[in-house]
């Protein structure tokens, strides 16, 4: 096992580089871990050296209970020991109790740490989304993989890398013992051993090529689940179920295929030890019958450190499996946390302190990063400055905005049009601080976005191109994101309702608010998911109102509605609108073309 750990961190012709192994440690084992580490590694220790004693007690057991033991080596301490039968009862006893409790501590070490690692990688997903100042862009089914799969395989690396250097120790200490008992058979059960060592370095090496396909199987599960999910309207219309439903079907064989294969090579890994240690026990017994001849007492003791020294080789080797398994996992998870600073590491981690084997003071107090309730009240709608904005992305070598600069006054309606891919979202990215510009200057109040938009007094409503719902009753999605100065009673969200055209559905059903719906709004109208949407907007009272595109799924007799609805907003809310249609763009105060400006 010594070998296969260094092996297994110094070979470079594998399909992660050495440094990812080293930098997977660097950032996965916090210092909570490296002590639960610690105190597994020197539990370890003591196991080992309780069965050693355990094994040496054999033979005065023996001897009292009259079995002829012959001479028993035993260490200079113990030559003149002769206890009492009721002294040895309570020491064998005491042995068998001390190495269960520091078997406890062994094998919490590596739970422990698997634990908080798969806490913190948890933790690291929700961070990157939510409380990062340049928050990470992915899709669900990509979310999905790194709270699960990734978050599980990672903290399995950790653990059993900790497991398996703990049985190296309890095998290092067993092994000498051995060789002091008896070298010769000790030389013997070694060079059985090399050959063990070999067959399962060899099944490691095909668990490491089946391994490394496992994340993109499970990967291509989780889009395929994410996109039928969001889309199976779109699917059954265009008659593509046979295609989806053949395409998930194959995706899921491959991973059971993968999945079942590498089980099976796991579990030769663990079962071959044991089956080659009960061979060389008989042949042992048989070397020592009728060749060695070592002493019975001697002999017993041997047999009995032997046998644990197979399990410890046999647990290691097992282990050995699946660190290789999860192996690809864990580049992954260090990658997911060197996209973080290390002080957002840090902050992201602060939660895990809160996980304790006995769950006590278990609630964890969130300091609030992008809300400031010791700000002042913004109590007028602001005005949005921004000069000479210049924005690219890095795979795009030209600026998708360049030398761009608008005024907007407080109160006043702006509308940005443009064809697909001209900046618009991104603008919007940019007013909203989401998306930082590489050069020029944005205010909003006079303030960077970042600032302004702490304000726990700032009302803002957005309406995207998609509706944002969850599971739930039609109030509990209006009142979503209200703050406590927001008028939320069911008069309030009614009235919000009809502002925002839904009257056929309040006519239709007086209790409304009380219909639960699902996270795909099963049971309404694209138009009327859209309608939900600016119905919570308008619910909260905004100062500075973002719609984008929101009539793209509306009749031109709703629309206009609606754009009479906003325009009356005008002098109490800053509205910025994006839209292709000129029913939305009726009564706006400036109209920005995008496509004109980058000419």
């Amino acid at each position: 096992m010594p070998l296969a750990l260094i092996k297994y961190f110094t070979n470079k012709k594998n399909d992660m580089i050495t440094a990812t192994r080293w930098d997977t440690l660097r950032y996965m084992v916090s210092n909570r871990v490296f002590m639960w580490i610690v105190v597994g590694n020197i539990s370890a220790f003591i196991v080992a050296g309780l069965e050693i004693s355990v094994a040496l007690s054999l033979n005065i057991i023996l001897d009292i209970l009259g079995f002829p033991v012959g001479e028993a080596k035993l260490p200079s301490f113990m030559q003149d020991f002769a206890p009492t039968e009721f002294m040895l009862f309570v020491i064998v006893l005491s042995l068998f109790t001390g190495r269960v409790i520091f078997s406890f501590f062994t094998n919490m070490s590596s739970s422990f740490s698997y634990v908080l690692i798969s806490a913190k990688i948890k933790m690291a997903v929700f961070f990157g989304l939510l409380q990062r100042s340049k928050p990470m862009f992915l899709s669900a089914a990509a979310i999905n993989f790194r709270n699960g799969e990734v978050a599980k395989n990672t903290a399995t690396f950790i653990s059993c890398l900790n497991a398996l250097f703990n049985a190296t120790i309890q095998a290092l200490v067993l092994l000498a013992m051995m060789m002091w008992l008896t070298w010769s058979m000790t030389l013997i059960g070694l060079i059985s051993f090399c050959f063990i060592g070999m067959v399962i370095l060899g099944i490691n090496r095909e668990v490491q090529k089946v391994a490394v396909k496992i994340p993109d199987a499970q990967m291509k599960i989780n889009k395929g689940i994410e996109r039928t999910a969001r889309n199976w309207l779109l699917v059954r219309i265009l008659r593509t179920q046979d295609k989806e439903y053949s395409q998930q079907i194959n995706h899921q064989i491959t991973y059971g295929n993968l999945d079942i294969r590498l089980t099976a090579l796991s579990t030769i890994n663990n079962l071959f030890p044991n089956l080659i240690g009960s061979y060389l026990i008989i042949l042992l017994i048989t070397v020592n019958v009728f060749w060695l001849d070592v002493d019975a007492g001697t002999f017993i003791s041997f047999l009995y450190i032997f046998l644990r020294f197979t399990q410890a080789v046999s647990g290691g080797s097992a282990l050995l499996g699946k660190l290789t398994a999860s192996r690809p996992y864990s580049s992954i998870g260090a990658n997911l946390l060197k996209e973080s600073s290390k002080e957002e590491r840090q902050e992201a981690s602060k939660p895990t302190l809160k996980i304790n084997i006995f769950g006590r003071d278990s609630s964890y107090i969130h300091t609030n990063r992008f809300s400031d309730h010791q700000f002042s009240a913004q109590s007028k709608p602001p005005s949005i400055q921004l000069k000479n904005i210049y924005f690219g992305f890095e795979s795009n070598k030209d600026p998708v905005l360049s030398n761009f600069s608008i005024s907007l006054s407080g109160g006043q309606q702006i509308a940005i049009v443009g064809p697909s891919g001209s900046g618009k979202s991104t603008l919007l990215g940019i007013i909203l601080g989401i998306l930082e510009p590489s050069k020029g200057t944005v205010l909003i109040e006079g303030m960077p976005p970042e600032k302004f938009f702490k304000c726990q007094a700032v009302s803002l409503g957005y309406v995207g191109t998609e509706s944002f719902l969850f599971e739930g009753t039609i109030a509990d999605n209006l009142r979503y994101g209200a703050t406590d100065s927001v008028d939320t009673s069911e008069e309030a969200c009614l009235n919000a309702m009809k502002q925002a055209s839904l009257d056929e559905l309040i006519r239709a059903n007086p209790k409304i608010l009380n219909h639960e719906i699902n996270e795909n709004g099963e049971g309404l109208s694209a138009g009327q998911k859209q309608r939900l949407g600016l119905a919570r907007a308008l619910l909260g009272k905004p100062q500075l109102l973002i719609l984008d595109e929101v009539s793209a799924n509306l009749d031109i007799d709703t629309e206009s509605g609606i754009a009479t609805t906003v325009s009356k907003l005008k002098g109490s809310c800053t509205t910025v609108i994006v839209s292709h249609r000129a029913g939305m763009l009726a009564y706006t105060d400036k109209t920005i073309r995008i496509k004109d400006l980058k000419k």
